[in-house]
């Protein structure tokens, strides 16, 4: 892991200068290592924030892997842009991979549908599996799912409609 690594080499190093040892030449090689590492890390840092998104998803959302594996070990399911937490959410500028997921819905105001095979939800179950073939760990994974990502008409228990605000509105119709 370059982070723990980067993390390391510099006790190390301050440690044995500490200790009175001579930073010689057998600290070269370890040096010039963790350097190149840094090096290599800092611009794959550089080249994410540089990442620019198409203006048509400027101001969605994007999820957090870790958040869809989280609900469905729950079986919380899907639920809207609006009514997902701060913590849902990750920076795209700053993802090693951002996933662009296009879907058809199941319910108009869930986009998903729970089963008994399923109780977390068919939809969250088939992308979540998907996504799993692909990415083992959920650091540095954000995906746009449309019905979490934008903000979506909703419904309340007694049927009764939830509209989108005029700025919900606005960056829906984008």
């Amino acid at each position: 892991n370059q982070e723990c690594f980067l993390a390391f080499m510099p006790i190390v190093m301050a440690t044995s200068i500490h200790s009175g040892e001579k930073f010689g030449e057998d600290m070269l090689e370890p040096l010039w290592i963790m350097l190149s590492v840094l090096g290599a890390y800092l611009q794959m840092l550089w080249v994410r924030r540089r990442r620019d998104l198409p203006p048509t998803l400027e101001g969605c959302k994007f999820i957090t892997l870790k958040y869809f594996r989280q609900i469905a070990a729950s079986g919380e399911g899907i639920r809207r842009c609006q009514e997902l937490p701060p913590e849902a959410f990750g920076d795209p500028s700053k993802a090693k991979y951002l996933i662009v997921i296009s879907h058809r819905w199941m319910d108009r105001f869930t986009c998903d549908v729970k089963t008994a095979e399923n109780p977390e939800g068919l939809r969250l179950r088939m992308v979540l599996d998907h996504l799993n073939e692909v990415f083992s760990t959920a650091g540095d994974v954000l995906v746009f799912f449309d019905f979490m990502s934008l903000p979506q008409v909703g419904r309340m228990e007694d049927g009764t409609i939830i509209p989108r605000t005029d700025e919900e509105e606005e960056l829906f119709q984008r």
